[in-house]
């Protein structure tokens, strides 16, 4: 396996990061606690979903809400590269774990498919990843410093043996949990012999009670079968009672309807007599009713002309008052003439004072900016005159075998010459200075001159900004009068449009009123004619319902004679209903005293029907349970002897092993030694003895340096063994804090070594806190951890 790139997000302590893996012997270098061993984590958990050890805070606690947590690695396996991606999203309220594996023949989705896919591509799972690939902190030193009873238990866990003891334990462990459960089972296994005989009893009073509850139904099909006739009987009557009940409600209801009808006809022979009067009297009417019609004819001829007339009076009025309106208006305008011309020229002379304020203020501000800069170059001479006064000083001071303080040679004759130009370059430059100041002097004069000039011309331009104003209102005033004036007249005109198109109306008002009186002395007869009218058409119809009501009376009684006459046919008798009450009462008491005693009967064969079925139940649990100890005694057998297999199989890859990883570190050994030592040998107690000059040596024969590289050529076999063992090709190998305890001679030979594992290893990683160590390596990844706690890793150009 090879790695090309890693890239991390809220992993750990690290927020981002993004890190090319080059080839060659690469160390990640920072403090202890700054992230370093946390990429390698990283790139695990990105594998197999799972870091070194379980207590690792997979999710950052520095990630900003409900950022997900994702590592994403780029590796090559066989040749091929591969993307997996793991991480930890939130979906609605909860945390989802989420992985996606690309590089294949399909892309691989989901956590559990991606960790079985990558172990199915590498040949080993996380464990073995870890032993292979990992060279834990301290694990070379404790190679050397492990006490010699321990040593053994050391390199078994480096290789993942001790996991057979702990199979060997499960195994002891579930023999004697399969023996306890068997003694239990025989502890709680019923006697068969007393469940059968008491079964057999159950079963004869069941029996029993079987051939009575057959006897009871015979009993009860009898007593139902009475029951059935006497209610029949009841039956009968109570409809002979029912029917008798509803003859003398309909003869009730008939008799009461003929009475009705009696007062109904009554009423209608008196409605009819009063509305054959009302058509009498509305005969007499008919005239005054023409006549009421012919006025409501003339009214409405008149009514368009009265309306017409009066919108005409309308208008005449409208143009009278607006004629007096204008007329007004004109009058208030005469005091208005001439504003407009004098509005005018007032604006003009407020406009040419405005004008000449603005030039005074432009020119008093030029003057201003001129006095200033005349002030400023005669102050920026100042300093000038200063130090041309200092340095006349400092001359007249030093004597002529005094040193020059510009190039320290002796004044001599040019002392004076020198205290001459320093006087005649003050003179100048003061005078220049004072005609500056002369110049400004005239410019403030002026600029005084200008400013009371200004002060008159606003003076002047304020009283006539007031003057104007108000002859702004006047002339705004006049302005507003000659609008009204002009809508009046417009009114006027238009009033005077509309009186000629109405033209003159010939309408006489006392005509119309006249109908309209005659009209209102006629009323009280058409409304009493409109009453009379609704009841003369009513004479037909109340004719019509009397015959109905004759017809419906003959029905009537006939209805009451044949109830009379299918009452007195029923034949009904109350004494006979109550006698068949009280048998019926009677059978249905034996009925039900039988149906209790059938109850009762039924409960007890129940019972003994349940007690049957727990008796075959526990019948069934005897045979299950003698059935389970026979197994549970098989398994223990089983287990026990898969413990003894497990202990061989032990003691077997132990010897088969060791051979093995003093073969491959006797092969590293030899070449990063350049041949000088070509063989370790491991002991039967795992004891390491290495060989000089074809001598078996005790480590301690060895310098400090020597030692080293014999623990790590094991350390780096231990890794190929495991590796070769679950059918991977390791091509990467990490080793965290190997110089943890070394002098400067002891580590640059472990770095020598290291180099030449370069050779079997593509990848070669080291995690360190020693910052000497990033001159001696190929490539150097810096950790460091910020002041916010943040992880940050970079690959050193």
């Amino acid at each position: 396996m090879r790695i090309r790139r890693i890239r991390i997000r809220n992993y750990g302590s690290y927020r981002e990061c993004d890190l090319e893996i080059p080839d060659g012997l690469t160390g990640a270098v920072g403090r202890n606690g700054s992230g370093k061993t946390t990429i390698l984590e990283a790139l695990a958990w990105a594998l197999f979903g799972k870091g070194r050890n379980d207590r690792e805070q997979t999710r950052s606690a520095y990630a900003l809400g409900d950022e997900p947590c994702e590592v994403e690695a780029e590796v090559e396996i066989g040749g091929r590269g591969f993307r997996v991606r793991r991480s930890i999203v939130r979906r609605g309220k909860r945390w989802l774990h989420e992985a996606r594996l690309e590089g294949g023949a399909a892309p691989v989705e989901g956590a559990a498919p991606v960790t079985a896919e990558i172990q199915r591509l590498l040949g080993m799972d996380a464990a073995t990843f870890f032993r292979s690939v990992f060279a834990r902190q301290g694990e070379l030193d404790a190679l050397s410093d492990i006490e010699p009873r321990d040593r053994e238990q050391h390199f078994l866990r480096m290789l993942g043996i001790d996991r057979i003891e702990g199979a060997v334990k499960l195994a002891r462990d579930e023999a004697a949990a399969r023996d306890r459960e068997a003694e239990l089972a025989r502890t709680m296994k019923p006697d068969a012999e007393a469940l059968a005989s008491e079964r057999v009893a159950v079963a004869e009073d069941l029996g029993r009670l079987e051939a009575r509850l057959a006897a009871l139904a015979a009993d009860r099909s009898a007593a139902d079968a009475g029951v059935a006739a006497r209610e029949a009987e009841v039956a009968a009557l109570r409809r002979k009672e029912a029917e008798g009940a509803r003859l003398d409600r309909e003869r009730a209801r008939l008799g009461e309807r003929l009475r009705f009808l009696a007062g109904r006809m009554a009423d209608l022979d008196r409605d009819r007599a009063a509305c054959e009067q009302a058509a009498a009297r509305l005969r007499e009417l008919q005239p005054d009713l023409d006549a009421v019609s012919r006025l409501r004819a003339e009214i409405a001829d008149l009514e368009p002309l009265e309306r017409r007339y009066r919108d005409r009076r309308l208008l005449e009025t409208q143009a009278e008052e607006t004629g007096r309106a204008v007329a007004e208006l004109d009058n208030r305008l005469a005091a208005f003439a001439g504003i407009e011309a004098e509005y005018r020229a007032a604006t003009e002379r407020e406009a040419a004072l405005r004008d000449a304020v603005d030039a005074a203020r432009r020119e008093i501000g030029e003057i201003e900016r001129r006095a200033a800069a005349l002030r400023g170059r005669a102050e920026a001479l100042e300093p000038l005159i200063r130090q041309l006064e200092e340095r006349r000083d400092r001359i007249e001071a030093l004597g002529s075998e005094s040193p020059c303080p510009t190039c320290t040679r002796p004044l001599g004759d040019e002392r004076g010459r020198v205290l001459d130009h320093l006087a005649e370059e003050r003179a100048r430059v003061s005078g220049e200075r004072d005609g500056l100041l002369r110049d400004a002097g005239a410019l403030a004069r002026d600029l005084a001159e200008r400013r009371a000039r200004l002060e008159a011309d606003l003076s002047a331009r304020d009283a006539e900004t007031a003057a104007l104003r108000r002859l702004a209102d006047r002339f705004a005033e006049g302005k507003a009068l000659r609008a009204q004036r002009d809508a009046y007249e417009a009114r006027r005109a238009d009033l005077a449009r509309r009186l000629e198109a109405e033209g003159a109306v010939a309408f006489d008002p006392a005509c119309l009123d006249g109908a309209r009186a005659r009209l209102r002395g006629l009323e009280p007869r058409e409304r009493e004619a409109v009453s009379l009218a609704d009841r003369a058409r009513r004479v037909g119809e109340l004719g019509r319902e009397l015959d109905a009501a004759r017809v419906e009376e003959a029905l009537a009684r006939e209805a009451l004679a044949q109830a009379d006459r299918a009452a007195a046919a029923l034949g009904f008798d109350p004494v006979a209903l109550a006698a068949a009450e009280r048998d019926l009462s009677a059978c249905r008491d034996a009925r039900e005293r039988l149906l209790l005693d059938q109850k009762a009967a039924e409960n007890d064969r129940n019972l003994l029907a349940a007690r049957r079925e727990a008796l075959d139940r526990e019948l069934a649990r005897e045979r299950d349970l003698a059935a389970r100890i026979d197994a549970l005694v098989r398994e223990a057998r089983t287990h026990k002897a898969l413990e003894a297999l497990l202990r061989d199989f032990k003691r077997a890859l132990t010897e088969r092993v060791r051979p093995a990883l003093s073969a491959r570190a006797s092969r590293l050994l030899a070449r990063v030694t350049g041949g000088r030592y070509s063989r370790i040998e491991l002991q039967p107690d795992y004891q390491i003895r290495c060989y000089d000059a074809g001598a078996p040596r005790d480590l301690a024969w060895f310098s400090g340096g020597e030692s080293d590289l014999v623990h790590l050529c094991l350390r780096v076999a231990v890794s190929e063994v495991v590796a070769e063992g679950s059918g991977g090709r390791l091509n990467f190998i990490a080793l965290d804090e190997v110089f943890a305890s070394q002098d400067q001679r002891r580590r640059d030979e472990i770095l020598r070594a290291l180099r030449e594992l370069g050779k079997d290893f593509t990848q070669v990683f080291l995690i360190t806190h020693d910052e000497g160590l990033k001159d001696h390596l190929e490539n150097v990844i810096e950790v460091v951890r910020g002041e916010d706690g943040t992880s940050r890793a970079n690959l050193r150009a």
